[in-house]
């Protein structure tokens, strides 16, 4: 059951991004019953705009798209996460 969480750099520069929603559960999907997509919706709460510039993902089942255009302060964006379960028996 893949499990995706949005993770936000640590250290001193934190990008203030308000996510809807940091996690998701695709449930049981058949292997020849994806690709499935998800989309992570976020809110740039800070005073600068914020860039992203990678995605990083836990498996190569796993692919994120993204913009790196820079999203404005009180503007929005979104990361998507396409989960292929093909070859990955009960994953």
């Amino acid at each position: 059951m893949p499990e995706i969480t949005p993770r936000r750099r640590s250290g001193p520069i934190r990008p203030p991004l308000a996510f809807g929603h940091e996690t998701w559960d695709f449930g049981t999907i058949p292997e020849t019953g994806g690709p499935v997509v998800h989309v992570f919706r976020f809110t740039n709460s800070g005073t600068k705009p914020v860039v992203v510039e990678r995605v990083g993902v836990t498996c190569g089942c796993m692919k994120p798209t993204f913009s790196q255009a820079p999203v404005l302060p009180g503007g929005s964006g979104e990361i998507g996460i396409a989960y292929d379960p093909a070859d990955r028996p009960g994953a």
